[in-house]
């Protein structure tokens, strides 16, 4: 509940209270383990597919470009950029039809990319379209360039590193 709580970004006396709203609904499956509380998506739902989908649509590109982009070799930083980005900080407009991706690292190669990025394109129906900075560029802001008009709109970080997923 805490993990859930902290990714959420709420206290977990609240989480707890929504946890329990849902599985009163039958949206969610709650275990005990232990000391721990298990929660697990009701997947026999009706509606649900089209829930995960709608989902896979809107936040889920964050989640999906993140695990699938962690195992890509060179790769130091990633950011959503763009309209996407924008969208996720409230900025608004019409839904984004692709996602900017900034890929920060030295010799990312960019087929790699495109492999592990490639199912998550696939899945939300959302075109991703890289950019590959390199490293020390990325660290050394020029005033007006590429690097430096990135930095000044939204970015979405990508959390890529392997603990996050364990």
């Amino acid at each position: 509940m805490s993990d859930l709580a902290r990714a959420v970004g709420a206290t977990v006396q609240t989480t707890a209270r929504e946890i329990v709203r849902l599985e009163d609904a039958g949206v969610v499956y709650a275990r005990t383990q232990g000391r721990n509380k298990i929660i697990e998506a009701n997947w026999r739902l009706g509606w649900a597919p089209e829930l995960l989908s709608l989902l896979d649509k809107t936040i889920g590109p964050r989640a999906l470009l993140a695990d699938a982009l962690c195992a890509v070799p060179g790769i130091e930083e990633a950011w959503i950029f763009g309209s996407w980005a924008a969208r996720a900080v409230s900025r608004l407009g019409p839904a984004s039809r692709d996602i900017d991706l900034l890929v920060i690292g030295n010799g990312v190669d960019p087929v790699e990319v495109a492999a592990a990025t490639s199912p998550v394109a696939s899945r939300t129906g959302i075109d991703v379209n890289p950019v590959y900075v390199a490293s020390d560029e990325w660290a050394r802001l020029k005033p007006r360039s590429f690097v430096a008009t990135l930095q000044e709109r939204p970015l979405v970080r990508l959390d890529i590193t392997d603990a996050y997923r364990a």
